[in-house]
């Protein structure tokens, strides 16, 4: 963000949803891009914005963000540099109002993105600082890729997962598959 909208500013007018409900006409003080105060009159010296028809919301939180895929590979063929994809879903998940998103990747045992692969690459890329968002890794474990389990209860161990699901999209043998 621009350096000015880092400073001190009141955003006059806005409506608040809170536990309790929606509450109107309210102020809001902003500085360094966090809320610094909520009431009903602006400080002293402080720049002020009309806010009348915003709607102040809490940060919505997405635990299966698989967006990143597309960011990565728009399109077949096509591969989009890690941390160019990474700034892109950066900035889309927060234009959507999520300020905590778990950057689903699939452990499994495909070519392309979907491998083991490509989460050791951006494992660094989403524990990196300057983010708009909070990430946290969310890794799809497939069942087909079975002999990594000891790096994955490292990465646990250290804290480097925040969400660790285990899938098996294998087709069983009694299962029909449509083609």
């Amino acid at each position: 963000q621009p350096s000015a909208a880092r400073g001190p500013l009141a955003i006059t007018g806005v409506s608040v949803l809170t536990p309790a409900g929606l509450i109107e006409d309210i102020t809001l003080v902003l500085n360094d891009g966090l809320i610094r105060a909520i009431g009903v009159g602006v400080p002293s010296g402080i720049p002020e914005r009309d806010g009348r028809g915003l709607i102040a919301l809490p940060g919505i939180i997405d635990l299966h963000g698989d967006a990143i895929e597309r960011c990565l590979a728009p399109r077949q063929g096509v591969m989009v540099p890690d941390a160019l994809a990474f700034t892109e879903h950066d900035q889309a998940v927060v234009a959507a109002g999520i300020t905590t998103t778990f950057i689903s990747l699939t452990d499994g045992i495909e070519a392309g993105i979907r491998n083991r692969g490509t989460i050791r690459r951006l494992m660094p890329v989403i524990e990196g600082e300057g983010h708009l968002a909070r990430h946290r890794l969310h890794v799809r474990h497939e069942t087909c890729a079975p002999d990594q389990i000891d790096e994955l209860i490292e990465w646990i161990d250290a804290d480097r997962l925040g969400l660790l699901s285990i899938a098996d999209h294998v087709p069983q043998a009694d299962q029909q598959l449509m083609l």
